[in-house]
């Protein structure tokens, strides 16, 4: 079975490597959506290899969660 990991970011920069090189051991598919970082959040993401997606600022993960689902394909 094919599994796609989706992580909502915002101003993690401390935190998205660590994040997602133990997401990878677990699948080969990770997403990630950003609302807004003002950090290193997406820059170290995309180093990663890791798809980006930009989401507006929410206080809410709900929206940016629904969207994400919708990137994936599994």
């Amino acid at each position: 079975m094919k599994i796609t990991i989706l992580i909502y970011t915002r101003n993690e920069e401390r935190n998205i490597s660590d994040c997602i090189n133990s997401a990878k051991l677990l699948t080969d598919k990770i997403i990630l959506v950003d609302m807004e970082s003002s950090d290193k959040t997406v820059e170290i993401a995309k180093s990663l290899n890791i798809p980006v997606f930009n989401f507006p600022k929410s206080n809410y993960v709900e929206p940016a969660r629904e969207f994400g689902i919708k990137q994936a394909e599994t």
